[in-house]
């Protein structure tokens, strides 16, 4: 997938942060191609996540992305 000028190329994660990102077609790439540490993530739809324990958990992937899927 990098080709030969993946060894610079940079990569942007799209997620909504109303679904559970680890559950993602998105995430599943990322993964798959070991791009973890090239990619840049925006969540959308941040309007839509109410408070309580859907915040603390994105909060929480976030900061620990590797411990799995929290939501």
């Amino acid at each position: 997938m990098q080709g030969d000028h993946g060894k610079n190329s940079l990569y942007l994660a799209i997620l909504k942060s109303t679904q559970s990102p680890n559950s993602t077609e998105t995430m599943r790439i990322i993964n798959e191609y070991d791009l973890s540490g090239k990619t840049f993530g925006v969540f959308t739809y941040c309007d839509e996540v109410s408070p309580g324990s859907q915040t603390r958990n994105l909060r929480e992937w976030v900061l620990e992305p590797t411990k799995g899927d929290r939501m």
